[in-house]
């Protein structure tokens, strides 16, 4: 049924054209072009044979006698039904159109006046409202198609506003102010009407053709990735202390200058399983021991790179405005790297809800639990319990306003004193990078260094951000960051440290971009700055960003970097990361404590498909 109803305004299109009377000079020709061209598309979409495209072009009795042939072949492949061709025939004998009436009369039609361009604009601006669509959607759809005429048949196709209102407005747009017949308007442009008439009608085919291919597999399944080539370059103040890495197993890196080339390679699919499923696989470079990092250093002997599994999901569509994630996918939650990685995936299950409160203001809540660490033969696994909630502000084309407060619960992630040889090996973690306060578990019994976190971590993260956009397409953009980790206790980290040390639990950071708010076009660009403070405790250092101070907390700088667009999906961009240390007490430091500068740039080579 949906085949035959967009069919039938195509043909409808197609007979109103083609029923103009001799206000067109050569109606007659008129109609036969139109018919030969509705033979043609349908033809080319192979909707009909070609000999059956031959033989209705060589009917006897001009464009009505092969219209008419047209649809009765239509019926007979169940294209259309009998009513729908029954109405289609009526309308090849005697037009319907109050439009196609007034231009056969060579007259303006009952009731009819000249438009202008605004108030044909408002007209379309209330259907579309009437309709219960955003306002602001429909200021993008005018800025995206800028003809007047174009927002018309869009509007008619997609049913905003009705058939006969479409052609009125038309005729109306078209109508001079001075009053003269339309149909002399209408003759100068028949060129760019049948322009526009051929357009619509390869529109309306491709979507019957959409509508028959929907069971196909291939139709629901969607391919994506991106590529990142990277120069790294790590520089070590000379005067920076020597620590070992958290194991204690080796020397950190902290004094010699390091040059990298990266590579980042991302390939996903997604495929719609029910109107209410999808399901999401993606395949990335990097290990399964860093959660923070999809790079590849290059410089192994031209030896193969590890591919890995980084998404895995279901997405069920639970409501028109909630989802429920199952399995592993992207960060749920409106942040920034201060608290979690870019590269940070989540496992576990996540639920979201975004309600609208009016056409500019909406609510947003996202909560989540995800296992952190499973422990066979303990009840006490490692869990991350998240809830978020927010408001977005949104005025089309002017600003963005967006404000949400988070609470990340890290459950039974703190470290416990080792009585007998690996009681408690389980409460250290799988994988540190460096800067929270660690303690040696079994440190109380003879053993190997085991460091765990000497503090729990229950963060309270605020985030805000302001899109100024009032010199469209530049943006001014603007953002703030701030979290405190609520688990931190003095007396719980003095003991297991075996010394007092003062508290750190806050972070902030601050941020400015400018330009373009992506870069996947030639010439476009934008630069920004950011000045970030993170204390050594503020949140769990596993998870946040692995660029600054090459991962981690305890650090304090400005992070500077800029895009440029080369082509089609194709950019650069670069980055400086200057970061020092805020606090000096070295737990595991070698020689004596001191302090730790490190700055790092970066510059990348991107593509995305």
């Amino acid at each position: 049924m949906k085949r035959g109803k967009a069919l039938m305004k195509l043909l409808v299109a197609g007979c109103v054209l083609g029923s103009l009377s001799p206000a067109f000079a050569s109606d007659k020709l008129q109609a036969a072009g139109v018919a030969e061209q509705l033979i043609d598309l349908l033809k080319a979409k192979n909707l009909i044979s070609a000999d059956e495209a031959q033989r209705l072009k060589g009917e006897e009795g001009g464009a009505d006698r092969a219209l008419a042939e047209l649809i009765g072949l239509l019926r007979e492949k169940s294209v259309i039904n009998g009513d729908e061709a029954n109405s289609l025939s009526g309308l090849i004998k005697g037009g319907a159109s109050p439009v196609a009436a007034a231009k056969a009369q060579e007259q303006p039609a009952p009731l009819f006046k000249a438009r202008s361009r605004d108030e044909v604009v408002q007209r379309l601006r209330e259907s579309w409202t009437e309709s219960g669509q955003p306002a602001e959607e429909f200021e993008q759809l005018l800025a995206d198609m800028s003809d007047v005429k174009v927002v018309i048949d869009h509007m008619r196709s997609s049913g905003y506003i009705g058939a006969d209102e479409a052609d009125i407005l038309e005729y109306e747009y078209d109508n001079d102010p001075a009053g003269a017949a339309v149909v002399r308007v209408l003759a100068e442009k028949d060129k760019a009407m049948l322009t526009r008439f051929s357009s619509r009608v390869a529109l309306d085919i491709d979507e019957q053709l959409k509508e028959q291919l929907k069971s196909q597999w291939w139709q629901k399944v969607k391919l994506g990735g991106d590529l990142r080539v990277r120069y790294q370059g790590d520089f070590f103040d000379e005067d920076n202390v020597l620590l070992d890495k958290p194991d204690k197993l080796e020397l950190m890196n902290t004094t010699q200058d390091r040059h990298r080339l990266r590579i980042r390679a991302r390939l996903g699919v997604t495929a719609k399983i029910t109107n209410e499923f999808d399901a999401g696989i993606s395949l990335a470079t990097g290990n399964t021991t860093d959660p923070v990092s999809t790079n590849q250093t290059l410089g192994d002997s031209l030896n193969k790179k590890t591919i890995t599994l980084d998404k895995a999901y279901l997405r069920w569509k639970a409501h028109e405005a909630a989802d429920v994630w199952f399995g592993r996918f992207g960060n749920p939650f409106f942040s920034t790297d201060l608290v979690w990685d870019q590269d940070v995936n989540f496992d576990g299950i996540a639920a979201s809800y975004t309600p609208k409160l009016t056409d500019s203001v909406s609510l947003f809540f996202n909560a989540g639990v995800f296992p952190i660490q499973e422990v066979e033969l303990s009840s006490r696994d490692k869990w991350l319990l998240a809830g978020q909630a927010g408001v977005k502000y949104v005025r089309y084309q002017s600003y963005i306003a967006k404000l949400g407060v988070a609470y990340y619960d890290f459950e039974n992630t703190q470290g416990r004193f080792n009585e007998t040889p690996g009681q408690y090996d389980y409460t250290a973690p799988q994988f540190m990078q460096k800067g929270n306060s660690v303690f040696d578990i079994n440190s109380r019994i003879l053993g190997s260094y085991k460091a765990a976190y000497a503090s729990k971590f229950r963060e309270l993260n605020l985030t805000g951000s302001f899109d100024l956009g009032i010199w469209h397409p530049l943006h001014l953009i603007a953002n703030a960051d701030f979290v405190k980790n609520l688990g931190y206790d003095d007396r719980q980290v003095n003991e297991r440290l075996g010394y007092e040390r003062g508290k750190q639990d806050t972070g902030y950071q601050l941020g400015l971009t400018v330009g373009h708010p992506d870069t996947y076009e030639y010439g476009l660009w934008k630069v920004s700055g950011a000045y970030r403070y993170l204390e050594r405790d503020a949140v769990m250092d596993a998870f946040t960003d692995s660029d600054f101070n090459l991962g981690g907390t305890n650090a304090k700088g400005w992070i500077l970097g800029g895009d440029f667009g080369l082509a089609k999906n194709v950019w650069l961009s670069t980055k400086w990361l200057t970061a020092n240390e805020i606090d000096q007490d070295h737990v595991n430091y070698v020689v004596s404590p001191g302090p730790l500068s490190i700055d790092v740039f970066q510059f990348n080579l991107n593509a995305k498909f």
